[in-house]
């Protein structure tokens, strides 16, 4: 005996093979998707409302989202950007060269750009465009200073700049 198989009648008449929409069949299976997906979203809203919150002056970093918000208005940052503001906002004060920057982005050891020293040129464009975003939102954002020839850091409130940018 041979195992069954499916099969097919090659000299059978052609049949089409469209099936009737569930959808359109209004059938009991598919009653509800909106309202379940409705529910499920807001189970998702309510679970990343839980999220850790680092809040670090005006800046706030919720680090399981990627999401960082100036002054209770989120900063659209890529991802290299986000790792970038949270390394400078979470060591305020502290210098951080160019390498270590670049490493949180690219990995470590990862080689760019012209020469030994081409991965600056990297670093300065990210915080080019972050300092950008930052500004898009309060014009007299200056939290992240350069230190030239070595890198960058985020200034601490306690140096007092603006008392209006850094307040708490």
């Amino acid at each position: 005996t041979f195992p069954t198989r499916p099969s097919t009648d090659l000299k059978a008449p052609r049949q089409k093979l469209t099936a009737p929409s569930p959808i359109r069949e209004n059938a009991p299976d598919y009653k509800g998707v909106a309202a379940r997906h409705a529910k499920a979203a807001g189970r998702l809203k309510e679970i990343c409302m839980h999220d850790e919150i680092l809040r670090l002056g005006p800046l706030h970093l919720y680090p399981e989202r990627h999401r960082a918000c100036w002054k209770s208005r989120e900063v659209s940052l890529t991802l290299r950007e986000y790792a970038i503001v949270a390394l400078l906002a979470q060591q305020p004060g502290r210098d951080l060269r160019y390498r270590c920057l670049y490493d949180v982005v690219r990995g470590a050891g990862f080689a760019a750009g012209v020469g030994a020293e081409g991965y600056r040129v990297n670093v300065r464009a990210f915080i080019k465009r972050i300092r950008r975003k930052f500004r898009d939102i309060d014009p007299k954002f200056d939290a992240i200073e350069n230190y030239p020839r070595f890198g960058y850091r985020w200034r601490s409130v306690q140096e007092g700049r603006s008392s209006e940018t850094l307040s708490i």
